[in-house]
């Protein structure tokens, strides 16, 4: 059992790889060991692309300990990093029912709900998580991240501060005190909390992406993107659907009455609904394009995210400046706004293509993007040759250019087109 106690200590100093292989010695010795199988999972799931395996292994383990309410838990765990909400959820209660005293298993249930944001039910199993055990730092770490995300960030706070009370060094409770400063646009101790998250655990994704988004807070722009997000976070996925049926049809109210007043009041009034619908797609890359600006802060940006800014940032906002363009400047050829409006609507599908892990969602959203940029340059060229952009086919392609993109708003729901293939 040597290796299997040597794969542990690695996974705990981080070094999954060679702990994967470890535990993967030992199963060759022991293949029926259950526990074998389930350590293994838990490092899988800890090793980029390794969820798939990760599933593999703790299903494994409940072929040969059907019974056993800790593996149950395991994989709902795993179900849930793998976008699979209601068979983790499903998991969580199989575990729940097996040993309702066991801690995980209540923890398991609270993450599959919070990632459904059925925020009642999250809460409520946290809870019972730590009337069972008060100090499980996971429990503590998972009330807190739910409680924010209702917007309860003194509850939230309180109990982040006991936590780092009774280990100031945990990475989870500094990367939870930096997301609710975020989420009160406190971005410098945010950024703070982060840094100490990373410097505790360096691979720490949750921090991460928390001080990339305290860079991008810097501006106001995107505080504003920001607080519209936390505000949408505290609601269910229906509750949100009411919520832009009923921006949609105050849209449809508010563009009537501007057009009694003048059109580009009416262009202004449509690109800000559009930016309001359309922010969890654009708010990124607006965001990373304003990050480029700040050279201390890109640093933070890889390659794909710098042509995100660059194309779907600085793409959305170049073509809102040229259909502004178009509408005010009488010289101004009609085309130019057709460019302007291929900028724009493209980076919607260039959102979901630039810093996509998906081969095949790459494939949909780049194909997208490139039909809705040539259909603007289609227009671009008749409205010079013709003077009329839309005649046969720029006005069918327009229409399909439209139709395409909002096709693409959900097929961006479909795990397997943004997901690595093998995850």
């Amino acid at each position: 059992m040597t290796s299997f106690i040597r794969a542990i200590q690695l996974r705990d100093l981080h070094r999954h790889e060679e702990a994967a292989g470890l535990f993967i010695t030992h199963l060759t010795q022991y293949p029926e060991d259950a526990e074998g199988h389930a350590q293994l999972a838990l490092t899988r799931l800890e090793m980029a692309g390794e969820r798939r395996k990760a599933l593999e292994s703790i299903d494994a383990a409940i072929g040969l300990e059907a019974d056993n309410a800790a593996y149950q838990a395991f994989r709902s765990l795993i179900l849930t990093q793998l976008d699979r909400d209601r068979d983790a959820a499903q998991a969580a209660e199989i575990s729940i029912s097996l040993d309702p005293e066991l801690v995980v298993g209540w923890v398991a249930k609270a993450v599959a709900m919070g990632s459904m944001s059925r925020w009642e039910e999250a809460e409520s199993a946290a809870v019972q998580a730590l009337e069972l055990d008060p100090d499980n730092a996971n429990a503590q770490n998972q009330l807190s991240m739910i409680l924010r995300a209702q917007g309860k960030l003194e509850a939230a706070d309180r109990g982040t501060g006991k936590r780092l009370e009774h280990d100031p060094e945990d990475p989870m409770a500094h990367a939870n005190v930096g997301w609710s400063a975020l989420q009160r646009r406190e971005v410098k101790v945010a950024e703070d909390h982060f840094r100490e998250a990373l410097r505790l655990d360096p691979e720490f994704e949750y921090a991460r992406i928390g001080l990339r988004e305290s860079f991008k807070a810097r501006s106001g722009f995107y505080r504003l993107f920001m607080r519209w997000m936390f505000y949408l976070q505290r609601f269910s996925q229906g509750q949100r659907t009411l919520i832009f049926i009923g921006i949609f049809l105050a849209f449809k109210f508010g563009r009537f009455i501007l057009s009694q007043v003048h059109p580009v009041a009416v262009a202004i009034f449509v690109t800000l609904y559009l930016i309001l619908v359309f922010s969890s797609y654009l708010a990124s890359g607006i965001s990373h394009f304003l990050l480029l600006k700040d050279r201390n802060a890109r640093l933070a940006l890889n390659g794909r995210e710098k042509l995100d800014g660059l194309f779907v940032g600085g793409g959305f906002l170049l073509g809102f400046a040229l259909v502004l363009l178009a509408l005010i400047v009488a010289a101004v050829p009609f085309g130019v706004a057709m460019i302007g409006g291929a900028f724009m609507v493209g980076a919607v599908p260039g959102a979901m293509f630039w810093t996509n892990d998906s081969p095949k969602g790459r494939l949909v959203f780049g194909s997208c993007l490139a039909f809705v940029y040539l259909t603007g340059l289609l227009c671009f060229t008749q409205d010079l040759r013709t003077g009329d952009a839309f005649a046969h086919p720029g006005g069918a392609l327009v229409g399909i250019a439209v139709l395409a993109t909002a096709l693409c708003t959900w097929l961006a729901m479909i795990p397997s087109l943004h997901t690595r293939p093998n995850e």
